[in-house]
């Protein structure tokens, strides 16, 4: 997961940005957000 400086609040880390992922070819992509994607999204995705 993408981050910037670790800093915590109540137990939560609040310089992670959550990414989007999808399973494609049997591999876990990242789809969003773009800066951080390794694959584009596929929509419908298939499994």
């Amino acid at each position: 997961m993408p981050y910037g400086p670790t800093r915590f609040e109540n137990g939560q880390n609040q310089g992670a940005s959550p990414v989007g992922t999808q399973v494609q070819e049997g591999e876990i992509k990242v789809v969003r957000p773009e800066e951080f994607a390794n694959a584009e999204a596929r929509f419908p995705a298939n499994s």
